[in-house]
């Protein structure tokens, strides 16, 4: 007689690949380095499986509503770079260096400003360039590279272009870049890659803001490569606010050479899935970071956040906070660690993530890590996950403060620690009128 007991084995489904694979082919005109890193990323892909809740990084993550055999490849097509005098995104930020990059089933048009600053440059390379140098272009694939995950390597192996935004030796820019990257189109991919490097001893601050079109079945993979050269200074805000019939899938990471210093501010509030995976590698002697977040998951949104900050020399320092405010039947998971090198002595490094709940339906992970290596050093991390707090509410409702009005204070108390964290106030405001204010109003 068999145990009655014994628990039934279950088989994960096999996720069928993308319907375009099979018979894709590389440009066969296309030569140089960009070329074999296109032949690695393709072959890197198609010896990979889909994750499972098994594979590294994905723990309790599931594709199995995927269905990635309906979405078509974008044709990747490259129009020549525009200029306006005027582009979509000066209404919501003013006083901006103003990048437009439109995203479609032909391909993808890059569009500036007529005024672009000194030291700067933004173009979409497809080929080897001929006004960027190899130290630039040759960061491409390398620091996220194809092996990093199935979809790093999908992003390097069909994006048959990457944008790079470089700002020369000794240039700082006082006035931002403000790129507006949008995809319209229905059950495609538009995979972009994005290149930022900032020289030795300069300093800029980027706004990106992701966006697809609503009632529209969108698959955005992307890859975000950052790299500070000594004594470089980056202050990154990036926000991602899709249609909610978006996958999304983001690998991105930044490396920061001697002295350098990085402020990076992520906000997540749009998609039906978001995968995003975020690194910092400390490279250089006495760089440092600090990493925020805010997420906003609802309905049955699902975040999936995956941070490191990899300490590799000594007198490093970052500091992660990550705050989400959780509603509806959403699940948001975050995992971070921060890895200390043996040869990283008098290490600063922390990690926090908060979470605020807002539904019983809700459901939360989070997950800290310390790999520490050797000694001499400072790190620790913490980890809350809180409802309302009822007698913080009673008092304000004995103030005459109605309920809502109570919650909306609660919540707005609760992000500001975040939001403080941004170096620049105007960002700050820019960051409240578009985006919490309104997210306030939805959730509550």
């Amino acid at each position: 007689m068999g145990n009655s007991n014994q628990r039934p084995v279950m088989v994960q489904e096999e996720i069928p690949d993308f319907s375009f694979v099979s018979q894709f082919k590389l440009p066969e005109k296309k030569d140089g380095y960009l070329k074999q890193l296109q032949q690695s990323a393709l072959h890197q892909y198609r010896v990979m499986p889909f994750p499972n809740t098994k594979t590294p990084g994905w723990r309790k993550v599931s594709l199995q509503a995927l269905q990635p055999d309906i979405f078509a490849l974008s044709k990747q097509k490259v129009f020549n770079l525009e200029k306006a005098s005027a582009l979509s995104g000066s209404s919501k930020f003013e006083n901006a260096i103003e990048v437009s990059l439109e995203g479609d089933a032909t391909g993808i048009r890059l569009t500036t400003g007529k005024q672009i600053a000194e030291g700067l440059q933004i173009e979409i390379i497809k080929d080897e360039s001929d006004t960027l140098p190899e130290k630039v272009t040759g960061k491409i694939g390398r620091i996220v590279t194809p092996v990093s995950d199935k979809f790093a390597a999908f992003s390097h192996a069909f994006s048959n272009n990457h944008v790079v935004i470089r700002i020369e030796d000794d240039h700082s820019l006082d006035t931002p870049i403000y790129i507006n990257e949008i995809v319209t189109g229905d059950k495609i991919i538009i995979p972009i890659t994005t290149l930022l490097y900032v020289g030795k001893n300069s300093s800029v601050t980027v706004i990106r803001e992701r966006r697809s079109t609503d009632g529209t079945k969108i698959l955005s993979t992307g890859i975000l490569e950052i790299y500070l050269d000594d004594n470089a200074h980056l202050d990154m805000i990036d926000i991602q606010d899709s249609s909610l019939q978006t996958w999304d899938f983001q690998n991105q990471k930044a490396v920061l050479q001697k002295d350098a210093s990085l402020n990076w501010f992520t906000l997540l509030k749009g998609a039906e899935f978001s995968k995003i995976r975020l690194g910092v590698n400390l490279d250089g002697q006495g760089s440092s970071a600090i990493v925020s977040g805010l997420f906003f998951p609802t309905g049955k949104q699902q975040f999936f956040m995956d941070t490191a900050q990899n300490h590799m020399a000594k007198n490093t320092t970052s500091d992660l906070l990550y705050r989400g405010v959780v509603d509806g039947e959403s699940r948001s998971m975050w995992e971070g660690m921060v890895y200390v090198d043996e040869k990283a002595v008098r290490t600063d490094g922390y990690q926090a993530n908060n979470n605020l709940v807002l539904s019983r339906a809700a459901k939360i992970d989070s997950t800290p890590g310390l790999e520490i290596l050797t000694n001499d050093v400072r790190c620790s991390h913490g980890v809350t996950i809180t409802n309302l707090d009822k007698e913080q509410l009673f008092y304000l409702e004995s103030r005459g403060i109605p309920d809502k009005t109570g919650e909306a204070l609660i919540v707005s108390g609760f992000v500001q620690t975040v939001i403080d964290r941004i170096a620049k106030k105007e960002i700050q405001q820019f960051l409240w009128d578009e985006f919490i204010s309104k997210i306030n109003k939805d959730v509550l």
